[in-house]
């Protein structure tokens, strides 16, 4: 017969307490949980790096983003004035626009103005961002503030602030984007020649 062992209270709970604990996490698994998050976080991140650094942004294409409105009554005139700032920042320059519709699509109005100019920017491969604002200023005239943004090197070029009656609004377009266009950096517009 084998010699056997008398188990005392202290021992049994000791037992049970190494069972409990084999079904929770230990602080080495716990550790071991966090490292393999952050290298799964860190791999998912080099490869979106390595993803978005093969979109070169064009320093000779502009995006205009969809205005932002302060009354609803604008609205019929914003296209038109969003039109009419693209031509004139890209006429007798050599920059190119992108088109109305595929920066409609590409912009999210959800996002933070720079934040979506950044996204603008990376999905239509535009170097150059407008973001304007339309608002009414009095009972029968509006305010068009409008930013020329270099999204490659991070920086405001211009910011222009024009006036008009409402029956003129759509000058407003042609008149600020002239203005923007005299801040074009010389690269950009020789660039996309």
């Amino acid at each position: 017969m084998r010699h056997q062992r008398w188990v005392t209270t202290g021992q049994h709970e000791r037992t049970h307490r190494a069972a409990v604990r084999r079904e929770g996490s230990t602080p080495r698994q716990t550790v071991a949980v966090l490292l393999g998050a952050a290298l799964v976080s860190g791999a998912v991140g080099t490869w979106w790096l390595v993803r978005s650094a093969g979109r070169v942004l064009d320093s000779g294409l502009v995006a205009v983003a969809p205005l932002a409105l302060g009354a609803a009554e604008l609205e019929p005139a914003a296209l038109d004035v969003e039109r009419d700032l693209a031509a004139a920042v890209t006429t007798d320059n050599g920059l190119r626009a992108v088109p109305a519709d595929a920066a409609h699509s590409a912009w999210d109005p959800q996002a933070a103005p720079a934040h979506a100019a950044l996204e603008l920017a990376q999905r239509t491969r535009a170097g150059l961002v407008v973001l304007a604002q339309l608002w009414p200023a009095g009972a029968d005239s509006v305010r068009l503030v409008a930013r020329l943004l270099d999204v490659s090197h991070n920086k405001v070029l211009a910011m222009i602030e024009a006036r008009a009656t409402r029956d003129r609004v759509t000058a407003l377009g042609r008149e600020v984007g002239v203005q923007l266009r005299a801040h074009v950096p010389p690269q950009s517009a020789s660039s996309s020649r």
